[in-house]
């Protein structure tokens, strides 16, 4: 309809829907930042990992297929099956440095 873009005004139910829309981007951009600086053993890599793939997957088709609350379901849903599988996959060994600087194999935590 005309005068209902979000650029010219339009009506308030569509500019809820724009200012909500850009919010849970956001905030999904600013977890999965968090998350990654976060992430320090292998495995805690690999699931923060899987978890960033995942939800931003869920999030696309959530959101092609029902809209701003399907990518929210879809990303939550993309982002710990995700982090599940990427945990799930993580190699039994663990490799760090020595005082002399030489990689070594430890246990992963």
């Amino acid at each position: 309809m005309p005068g209902d873009d979000v650029t010219t005004g339009g009506t308030s139910f569509h500019r809820w829907v724009f200012w909500r829309e850009t919010m849970m981007i956001k905030i999904l951009a600013i977890s999965a930042v968090a998350l990654s600086l976060a992430a320090c053993t292998t495995t805690e890599r690999r699931a923060t990992g899987g978890a960033l793939i995942g939800g931003g997957t869920g999030a696309i088709i959530g959101g092609i297929a029902g809209g701003g609350t399907g990518a929210a379901v879809g990303g939550a849903i993309g982002a710990g099956t995700g982090a599940v599988i990427g945990a799930a996959t993580s190699p039994g060994d663990c490799y760090a440095r020595d005082r002399w600087g030489r990689t070594v194999s430890v246990p992963c935590r």
